[in-house]
């Protein structure tokens, strides 16, 4: 197995972790995409073991293969990430209140005045976004936070995540 031990400041993030595995392994542990197995849980440790896999990291494959070669990963990563979200899809409000004041709190620390000016024009962009998609329904899913090619293991033929933290 592999041991990921989440340090100081992230009680949570094990936690969140571990559902989001809880939720998604049933659905994921046959076929050509997969995620790796939850094995264990330690909340109080903040510690979780999953199943270590045999593979590459799709980034090594992509790093070594001919660049008229590496396309051929794009739809199979595709696929592992549609059926990943797939399961969790529903409809609801386009929720941007939460992004933009984010935004707004962000750059009102801004430091240095010539970034506090673009992002005062970037600002204005979003609030007219914001307003344009009010009451307007989303497609969402939970998605994959930090989906790349390292977190991508391939096995004779099958996509295994490792790695679904930020979910």
């Amino acid at each position: 197995c592999v041991w990921r031990i989440f340090l100081d400041g992230h009680d949570t993030a094990a936690a969140r972790e571990w559902a989001e595995l809880q939720r998604i392994w049933p659905e994921m542990n046959k076929g050509p995409f997969r995620v790796v197995e939850p094995l264990y849980f330690s909340p109080e440790h903040g510690m979780i073991a999953v199943q270590e896999i045999e593979g590459k990291p799709l980034f090594k494959l992509l790093w070594k293969a001919p660049p008229r070669k590496r396309a051929q990963w794009l739809d199979p990563a595709a696929q592992w990430l549609r059926q990943y979200t797939e399961s969790s899809e529903s409809w609801q409000e386009a929720g941007h209140i939460g992004w933009l004041q984010r935004a707004e709190r962000a750059a009102r620390k801004q430091p240095f005045e010539e970034l506090r000016k673009l992002e005062t024009a970037i600002l204005s962009e979003l609030g007219r976004l914001a307003r344009q998609i009010d009451g307007i329904e989303w497609r969402v899913a939970n998605s994959h936070g930090e989906f790349h090619p390292n977190n991508l293991i391939e096995c004779g033929g099958t996509l295994t995540v490792i790695d679904t933290g930020g979910s």
